[in-house]
């Protein structure tokens, strides 16, 4: 599975219906986008084939690092995702570990790999 989402991106649609407990209002505070991963039913994530919080270059099959890249973005993705069948990643450079490079919006771009967990217990030696 692979993926693309940018901090300009709206939210996602269900945190617009859903209003704030106090006055019926959505809170500013939760527009942040985020990017969903879903593997098909059975499956899960087994790695992470690619990530960058930044300005990454190209398209699902050919992504690479642009100038902009924050260093924690492996870990902050392998954290959210690996061993399940979907997460979701906040853009956001909070969720970052602070802003890779000011003044510029930020992407983030996933290459993830989907399989059995049966094929992982085999393929281990």
């Amino acid at each position: 599975v692979c993926a693309q989402v940018s901090e300009s991106h709206y939210p996602p649609i269900w945190k617009w219906s859903q209003p704030d407990r106090t006055d019926g209002r959505i809170s500013v505070n939760d527009t942040t986008p985020e990017m969903h991963l879903h593997c098909e039913q059975g499956h899960i994530i087994s790695s992470i084939e690619f990530v960058s919080y930044g300005t990454p270059r190209g398209s699902c099959q050919k992504f690479s690092k642009g100038n902009c890249h924050a260093p924690n973005s492996l870990s902050v993705v392998s954290k959210a995702c690996q061993g399940r069948n979907s997460c979701y990643i906040g853009i956001s450079n909070t969720i970052f570990g602070g802003d890779p490079c000011r003044g510029i919006v930020k992407t983030l771009a996933i290459k993830a790999r989907c399989v059995s967990p049966t094929k992982i217990g085999s393929s281990r030696s």
